[in-house]
């Protein structure tokens, strides 16, 4: 079964030319939390979800993956 793909952060990443080393730095935390996003092994929350969209200055919406209902239930399941 394919793992499910949350976010796009690994492409938006490589669309602007920054490396998970400086979105790291400017985020406070380590690379390695970092990766494990752009992996889909974790999930942001919304508040480092909408400054990451501010630093890479892009819409929130951009870095989140399109998909079905499914996606949207979990999402919102998420944020509860």
């Amino acid at each position: 079964m394919e793992k499910k793909k949350y976010n796009r952060l690994s492409e938006v990443l490589k669309e602007k030319g920054w490396t998970q080393q400086q979105l790291a730095d400017e985020l406070g935390i380590k690379q390695q939390s970092v990766q494990k996003v752009c992996s889909n092994t974790r999930q942001m929350g919304m508040e480092r979800l909408f400054l990451v969209a501010e630093i890479l200055e892009v819409d929130v919406c951009d870095l989140l993956e399109r998909g079905g209902s499914d996606d949207v239930e979990w999402l919102l399941l998420k944020l509860r």
